[in-house]
């Protein structure tokens, strides 16, 4: 009787035993997760970790947390579905069994691409408006049947590495804003005949065979040389607005064919249709510069543009047409009869060619003498730029040793440098910008010694965290303390001269803003002026544009979304109430930073500037944001940022959290750089707005976008109306 009290016991411990080896049979996975290095709780998949749909019996999309468990299942619905939306994710894993031809990822802080293993099916790859992506650490390589891959609005790193294996049948490669400071090497790219590098850093475009392009975008670099590119006639496309702005090519080198294929291109007409050839402005190449060959014009360009063709020394070659390879014969033996009327054709052409040469080498000085002057006004320039770099590389103790040493050098720059005359300094020159900011000697010095009533002690400046909070091609930003207070640190990447006075002009114009809707500037560090670091207060829930990438409709409610509007009109208040009034230049979310106590505040200062300095500036800031005067490169004030506010802040973003524009198409694809500038400009394009939006948003935003911009109200006229608004 004993052991058969004991026996439902050890009856219910067996069923207890065999229910708990089962359940753990069903939830764990049979094999280590692939993913549980990546540290993710939304890793984006297509694998057999995805389990099986139950309607079609094939195995479905799904995001996983570094587990392998199933955190929720996509649906993709079939191959001609537009774009598939897969929320809020941060990493790839293995998508084999995605069967769709494109795949899209965008509107994301970051993505880790560690695991990404991509179908052999996809034909289309992009990346939109992601804070951080590098293609650098996939450990499986991108599939070679990729056609297309598509970079935009998405940070990269500076450069790619040079043996950076792209899909060999990549035939078209869009890398745009993507802060990149050198081309791809495409070398190996047999079958890419489209590239489109628009809106990044590059310097050079040199040893490019681009043999097989169709077509060619180099828009908006600070482009200095483009050389030993390889063009041919299948070239339908070249278009550059980069670096003529405010200073001339330093190197535009192409052999034969390549100028024939050039030659051959006609004037771009400026429509949806890319075809031709457009440079926004002139392109004179030095003689000096073109010792190995020979200046040669390009006629249909819609700017005067001459080039340096390399070419056989023997070959001479018609300004009139394109060049091509001499048709050599043996010469004939001068006939006796015709010596006499041969030798005074030679004279009487001689001398017409001598009359001639004359005039010519009159007309081109008279055209080039304001470019040798601007060459003159150049090499002064360096002697200015020397003296003042010498001061930025100065140690700076704050002691009486070295008050002396600063004291004597500035000085001796002063003294010692002979003024450039005011005729010189008017000139549109390379060098325009860098004048401005370092040939007035005495401005530089007295900012630097401005700035002395800013400089915090280096003893009471900590940086905190290992890596940067945010890092781009010329700063990054670092979390630190100071005097024990949480505190953002912005320090340059870019130490030459020219960066550090802008950036010490962007610290001086912060010093003189008290506002709390702008973030606070706490003050400015340095050891040497090179080294200048900007600290401001520290925000901890980042920018707006991570916020509405994160958060969907129901979890950033409008009643949070007013008291961003709120906060950002009265920032723009405070600018365009200034005296003189200032102008932010780049409003948009990025440039919008929240904090869970202090609220929103503007930030990035870095192309403000005050009104009377504005006037007449080229276009500056982020494209989808500009005015359409800022667009059209006139004349533009304060109601450039009431544009942007209703662009983006206002109107795209906070109703739809989209970039503006991104979701339009132009014949099924998405909206090119040039296609939203040519439209915006013309009035003809605005951003969506969100059905949800407040009809007041929606006023309000509309007014704020007028083409004109005497159309649009002011700032403090939006304060006024915002406070009629309740939700």
């Amino acid at each position: 009787m004993k052991n058969a009290a004991h026996a439902p016991s050890a009856l219910v411990s067996l069923l207890v035993f065999i229910a708990t080896s089962t359940a753990t049979t069903i939830t764990s996975p049979t094999t280590t997760c692939p993913y549980s290095d990546l540290n993710s709780s939304a890793i984006l998949a297509a694998d057999k970790n995805c389990g099986m749909n139950s309607t079609s019996g094939n195995i479905t999309a799904c995001v996983l947390n570094s587990q392998c468990v199933v955190v929720r299942e996509i649906p993709l619905g079939t191959a001609k579905d537009p774009t598939v939306d897969f929320g809020t994710i941060n990493a790839i894993g293995n998508m084999g069994y995605y069967k769709k031809q494109d795949l899209t990822i965008q509107n994301l802080p970051s993505i880790n691409v560690k695991r990404m293993a991509l179908p052999g099916s996809l034909l289309t790859l992009t990346f939109n408006n992601i804070s951080q992506l590098d293609l650098t650490t996939a450990m499986t390589p991108l599939q070679p049947n990729i056609e297309e891959i598509v970079i935009a609005n998405t940070f990269m790193g500076p450069t790619l590495p040079g043996n950076f294996k792209w899909p060999a049948h990549l035939k078209k490669l869009t890398l745009k804003q993507t802060k990149l400071v050198q081309a791809p090497n495409v070398t190996m790219l047999t079958q890419l005949k489209y590239m489109d590098l628009t809106n990044n850093r590059i310097n050079n475009f040199n040893d490019i065979d681009a043999s097989n392009f169709t077509f060619l975008d180099l828009s908006n670099n600070p482009l200095w040389a483009f050389t030993d590119v390889t063009l041919t006639a299948q070239l339908a496309f070249l278009y550059d607005t980069s670096s003529l702005v405010q200073q001339l090519i330093g190197a535009f080198t192409v052999d034969t064919p390549s100028y024939a294929a050039l030659f051959n291109l006609q004037k771009w007409s400026g429509g949806t249709i890319n075809y031709g050839f457009a440079i926004n402005k002139p392109i004179r190449i030095n003689a000096t510069m073109c010792a190995q060959g020979h200046l040669q014009p390009l006629p249909f360009a819609p700017q005067s543009v001459t080039v340096c063709v390399v070419v056989d020394p023997d070959t001479i070659h018609s300004p009139s047409s394109p060049p091509s390879l001499p048709q050599s014969s043996p010469p004939s033996p001068p006939s006796t009869t015709t010596t006499t009327s041969t030798l005074m054709a030679i004279g009487f052409v001689g001398g017409f060619f001598v009359l001639t040469t004359v005039w010519a080498i009159h007309l081109w000085y008279r055209r080039h003498r304001n470019l040798l002057d601007n060459h003159m006004f150049v090499l002064q320039s360096q002697r200015y730029a020397s003296s003042f770099r010498n001061l930025l590389l100065a140690s700076d103790n704050n002691d009486s040793e070295y008050s002396s040493f600063h004291h004597d050098t500035t000085t001796e720059v002063v003294q010692k440098t002979t003024p450039l005359p005011k005729s010189t300094l008017s000139r549109s020159t390379t060098n325009v910008s860098f004048t401005s900011t370092f040939l007035s000697s005495s401005t530089v010095f007295t900012n630097l010694n401005e700035l002395r009533a800013h400089k915090l002690e280096l003893t009471e400046l900590v940086v905190t965290g290992p890596t940067p909070l945010a890092a781009g091609a010329f700063g990054e930003v670092w979390l630190g303390t100071y005097a024990g207070e949480p505190v953002a640190i912005k320090r340059l990447k870019d130490r030459r001269v020219v960066t550090v006075a802008k950036f010490i002009d962007e610290i001086l114009l912060m010093a003189s803003i008290d506002c709390p809707y702008i973030v606070r500037f706490v003050g400015a560090s340095w050891r040497r002026p090179i080294e200048m670091e900007c600290v401001v207060e520290y925000m901890d829930r980042g920018d707006l544009r991570h916020i509405l990438a994160t958060h969907d409709a129901t979890s950033f409610s409008w009643s949070e979304k007013r008291q961003c509007i709120h906060a950002i009109v009265f920032g723009l208040v405070y600018l365009h109430t200034f005296a003189p009034a200032i102008v932010h230049r780049d409003l948009k979310s990025r440039n919008v930073l929240v904090d869970s106590v202090k609220g929103v505040k503007l930030t990035d200062f870095g192309t403000s500037r005050p009104i009377d300095q504005v006037m007449m500036t080229a276009g500056i800031g982020t494209y989808q944001w500009m005015a359409p005067e800022v667009i059209a490169g006139g004349e533009y004030g304060v109601a450039a940022d009431v544009y942007s506010l209703g662009a983006g802040v206002l109107l795209a973003e906070l109703t739809t959290h989209c970039m503006p524009y991104s979701d339009k198409r132009h014949h099924g694809r998405p909206l090119t750089q040039q296609f939203v500038l040519s439209k915006v400009a013309a009035g003809d394009l605005q951003p969506t707005i969100g059905t949800d939006a407040p009809a007041w948003i929606q006023h309000m935003a509309r007014v704020c976008m007028a083409t004109n911009p005497n159309d649009r109200p002011t700032s403090l006229q939006v304060q006024v109306d915002l406070k009629r608004f309740k939700l």
